[in-house]
């Protein structure tokens, strides 16, 4: 399973320069790791924005390996004295994407809230494949087509409202 490591910080404006260097120096050094697969940096759009990192790696022992390195570390305390302000670190088992394990959910609600996500759509997708299939033939690729489309529905309409709609009881 994956590993995520999502950053967000403030530069300090007088010292945007020094930064600059130590960026670049911090991100040559998380791409040469052990198990590094991907980083993303989104620059602010302003001075009082906050830069927000993520980096992937391919296993969490690979991301704490990384997040405890002495280089790491080193950087880190650097940097917090002369340039970076505001910063915040979360880390994430691609498992639990969902579900932040900060917040303490208990699994048997995610259970719930998962179910009643993809329990209706299992219902209605494929029926809405059947109707099309009767006009233009799909022969194997109907169980590829409902996969595509529940997985897309579910990452990027049912779980983010799901999440919204349930928030305070998943708290709870």
């Amino acid at each position: 399973m994956s590993g995520v490591l999502a950053i967000r910080y403030k530069v300090n404006p007088q010292k945007r320069q020094e930064f600059e260097g130590w960026n670049k120096e911090m991100e040559n050094k998380v791409r040469a790791s052990t198990g590094f697969k991907d980083l993303i940096h989104i620059n602010p759009i302003d001075e009082n924005d906050y830069h927000q990192i993520i980096v992937r790696f391919d296993s969490n022992e690979n991301l704490e390996n990384w997040r405890l390195s002495d280089f790491r570390n080193k950087m880190h305390k650097e940097s917090e004295v002369l340039w970076i302000e505001e910063k915040e670190e979360a880390t994430h088992d691609w498992d639990s994407f969902w579900f932040d394990k900060m917040n303490n959910i208990k699994p048997w609600k995610q259970w719930v809230v998962t179910f009643f996500a993809v329990y209706p759509l299992t219902l209605i997708v494929p029926k809405g494949i059947n109707f099309i299939d009767e006009w233009a033939s799909m022969y194997f690729f109907k169980g590829v087509l409902s996969a595509i489309i529940i997985s897309g529905a579910m990452n990027f309409l049912v779980m983010p409202f799901m999440m919204k709609t349930f928030k305070k009881w998943l708290h709870r």
